[in-house]
């Protein structure tokens, strides 16, 4: 009989033992329902220990810092003003390059 239960309860089910009276079957059957919400508890749990946290995930991988509105407008500033030098070196680098293939060109020995 314990066998019996041991095989319902881990949803095995390998039928070489099967209970003949009805109670037996009830109870089986009752067995086999219980192992399958502790197998499900069981695997809830496992999932919510294992789980990482998104609250976690910004603060062990990923710090952002913390800015008040004006260090903000500040920061956007300083961005600005980034993006507009590399425009600039980047159209004098195109400029400096034409110039000099056009020099090339319109130079003769």
């Amino acid at each position: 009989m314990v066998w019996l239960v041991v095989v319902s309860i881990t949803n095995l089910g390998f039928g070489d033992v099967v209970p003949m009276s009805p109670g037996g079957r009830i109870f089986v059957g009752i067995a086999s329902i219980l192992g399958t919400l502790l197998t499900a508890l069981m695997i809830g749990v496992m999932r919510d220990w294992l789980e990482i946290p998104v609250s976690s995930i910004g603060k062990s991988v990923i710090r952002l810092p913390v800015y008040k509105p004006n260090e903000r407008r500040i920061l956007a500033a300083i961005k600005r003003q980034r993006f507009h030098r590399l425009k600039m070196e980047s159209a004098a680098r195109k400029v400096t390059i034409i110039l000099q293939a056009d020099n090339r060109l319109t130079v003769h020995h």
